[in-house]
């Protein structure tokens, strides 16, 4: 991995957390009779596609990480609570607080409140309400040094096969949330493919966005409804984004938005929910009670909500880095360049 950013990468993870945020989120927010009937099935069809790529951009930049003693293990989980914890922590306890206090609580009990804060709320359920993607996240970085602890390929893969395995048993039982079983495989394609087929379809990015959008439609039509519908949604539209995306990172302006958007994104999943409440509730002053029922006009969503979001995210952002760059800083830990240019991988 070198230190040069990825704009591919970028544009991709620019796509995927507007398409969250602006997009499958929005529609909590705005009056759903204003869009077609068939919109929300079409967005849930794309989101899928969205948290497939954000699961295997996560694993695919965590692989550089060498696990060979216990030392290395506790470095990788070090830096993963510096990179993204402390500000998961600050959303949760934010969304925990407010939603109480409106009589709307975010989290069913202080437990699972916990558990969510470590990952494991996801074998004992409910998983939050939007922020359930990074306790999922969570629990898979907890299993990651057992894949990357072998050097063999061969074994990594026997290793998260097995995993795999159990997750499905367990799932049968009820006793581990079903999208965990529909995203860890696409975590751990990120984790266990070669770069070579990334480059591959990065080459090929015309042909791989065509070849990718016929499957899709493939799939939707003979496999809708199926055990297997959503997992082979996810790689089929994997391919898509990052053909679309290097098609779109080749301009010089959409490469430098990318970029910036993609830096946010982090932020932005963590707190645009909190962003969302405060402007809803400003735009309905007096309407606490009904604060997720309150919708405000496409224009304002999306020439006044979404840019603040955007900005006061990325705001948030070079705020913290600046506060962990300076307190938290140790020569053990990845740099400042590195930690600018690809750490915001996990969603």
């Amino acid at each position: 991995m070198t230190k040069e950013r990825d704009l591919t990468f970028d544009v991709a993870r620019a796509l995927c957390i507007l398409e969250i945020v602006c997009l499958w989120h929005m529609t909590d927010f705005i009056d759903m009779s204003l869009l077609p009937e068939q919109s929300l099935s079409i967005f849930g069809y794309v989101t899928i596609v969205v948290l497939g790529t954000f699961s295997f951009i996560s694993g695919f930049f965590l692989k550089k990480y060498k696990i060979v003693n216990g030392s290395d293990v506790g470095k990788f989980f070090l830096v993963r609570i510096k990179r993204f914890w402390i500000l998961y922590f600050i959303a949760s306890l934010l969304l925990y607080v407010a939603s109480s206090c409106v009589g709307q609580p975010w989290y069913p009990s202080i437990s699972n409140f916990v558990l969510s804060l470590i990952g494991l709320s996801v074998f004992f359920q409910p998983l939050p309400a939007t922020l359930w993607f990074m306790v999922m996240m969570m629990f898979f970085y907890l299993i990651t040094p057992l894949i990357l602890a072998f050097r063999r390929k061969e074994m990594r893969v026997m290793v998260a096969a097995t995993i795999f395995v159990v997750l499905v048993a367990l799932g049968f039982r009820g006793w581990v949330d079903e999208r965990v079983l529909c995203y860890y495989p696409m975590y751990a394609l990120g984790m266990l493919l070669d770069v070579r087929i990334v480059d591959f379809i990065k080459r090929k990015a015309l042909l791989a966005l065509l070849g990718s959008g016929v499957g899709l439609a493939v799939i939707y039509l003979l496999l809708y409804g199926s055990s297997v519908y959503s997992l082979l949604v996810c790689v089929a539209g994997l391919i898509a984004v990052i053909g679309l995306s290097e098609l779109m990172a080749k301009n010089a302006v959409v490469g430098k938005v990318g970029s910036f958007v993609s830096y946010s994104s982090l932020s932005m999943y963590f707190f645009h929910r909190h962003f969302y409440l405060a402007i809803v509730y400003l735009w309905n002053i007096g309407g606490v009670g009904n604060i997720r029922e309150a919708t405000f006009p496409l224009w304002f969503a999306y020439l006044v909500v979404c840019p603040i979001i955007i900005f006061g995210c990325y705001t948030i952002q070079r705020v913290y880095d600046k506060i962990t760059l300076n307190i938290i800083h140790q020569k053990d830990m990845i740099d400042r360049s590195e930690h600018q240019l690809n750490s915001y991988s996990i969603i």
